[in-house]
């Protein structure tokens, strides 16, 4: 990088502290090939924060799997500073390399990591208790897991004083005859993602409790039909993004709710022999998020609330804080009937419709 046709790096410029940052951020592989630029680069690499190790950064699993050993010697010491760390391997399915990544949770619990991230590459999902299982009663307070399958509640042991957790493209299991919540067993959890997960066993009820949940997020999670139950008595924020059908909101208690965000990721398709279930169901929900001051609809849930206007119009509207009602649409053309806006602004102190909807 030049500055003025000098010839100035503007990269070398900067202090080391800067650059190890930066580096934390690469996969450990491009992390340590940096050694070779300059005596400086030399040992740059040995102060990173976050050891990412991906699969996909090799030719064969073999170099990978040397180089995970040496990585983990090389950062072995007492004195290490990482605070983070990442692992992707598409085959992690598989016996043996789910032994090989036994070495990460040995290094990650003797060396008290708090922040930990696994990905299974393929579409093969790796079981959560293959991986973890021996190496429970880390000192973990942010786990990230990708395309795993998790067992409940019996894949959560050991992790009681984690206070992050987000998921993604996961397969969800409850084998219990009773109805288990799945996330009951994280008394310490402040932060809860949940995107595009499957739920196993469409007639249990899927459940939420934290005691301490401040930010709940849901997107595109497939419940196959199975009824919602959210208990958060401390929650903040709270947004759900449907698939394409309305769930069971069978119970929310959020007594402490700031915002909500509601959305849809296709068209939501409510014929008229479905239009009561549908009204009930958005009903139970609005009711769930009734403490919220701010309301975040997106457009695909506009276009399904005006197809029930005439059941939500005889209804009480729940909400008695709310402040503004927020859509995102910044085409000309969006629209809301009023009706629809009549409702949102019954049980609101605001009387000025133009100050209450908001286009963002």
């Amino acid at each position: 990088m030049e500055n003025g046709g000098e010839g100035i790096d503007r990269l070398d410029q900067l202090p080391d502290h800067i650059l190890h940052h930066i580096l934390s951020f690469l996969d450990t592989k491009h992390s340590v090939q940096t050694s070779v630029l300059s005596n400086r680069w030399r040992s740059l690499w040995k102060n990173v924060t976050h050891l990412n190790f991906n699969r996909d950064s090799f030719t064969s699993y073999p170099c990978f799997s040397r180089f995970l050993k040496d990585a983990l010697d090389a950062f072995g010491g007492d004195d290490s500073r990482i605070v983070k760390v990442s692992y992707k391997e598409r085959n992690l399915w598989r016996r043996t390399h789910v032994r090989k990544f036994h070495g990460i949770m040995k290094y990650a619990k003797s060396h008290h990591i708090r922040h930990l991230r696994i990905h299974s590459g393929t579409s093969m999902r790796s079981n959560f208790w293959d991986l973890v299982g021996s190496f429970l009663n880390c000192d973990l307070d942010t786990l990230e897991l990708g395309r795993v399958s998790v067992v409940a509640p019996l894949d959560w042991m050991g992790f009681r004083i984690l206070e992050n957790l987000a998921m993604e493209d996961c397969l969800l299991h409850c084998y219990s005859e009773k109805d288990i919540g799945f996330f009951t067993n994280f008394p310490c959890l402040k932060n809860l993602v949940l995107s595009d997960c499957d739920f196993v066993h469409a007639k249990k009820c899927f459940k939420v409790y934290g005691p301490q949940l401040l930010n709940l997020e849901i997107q595109g999670m497939n419940l196959q039909k199975a009824p919602v139950q959210i208990v958060a008595p401390k929650l903040k924020f709270f947004s759900y993004v449907f698939i394409s059908v309305v769930p069971e909101f069978s119970q929310l208690s959020l007594p402490l709710l700031d915002h909500a965000n509601i959305g849809s990721k296709y068209a939501l398709h409510s014929v008229e022999e479905k239009k009561a279930m549908v009204t009930a169901n958005f009903v139970n929900l609005f009711q769930g998020l009734h403490n919220a001051t701010s309301l975040r609809l997106d457009y695909h849930i506009i276009q399904a609330l005006s197809k029930i206007c005439d059941g939500l119009e005889h209804q009480p509207c729940p909400f008695t804080r709310l402040k503004c009602l927020k859509v995102p649409c910044s085409e000309e053309s969006c629209t809301i009937p009023p009706q629809l806006i009549n409702y949102f602004l019954k049980g609101s102190s605001t009387t000025n419709p133009a100050a209450f909807l908001q286009f963002v």
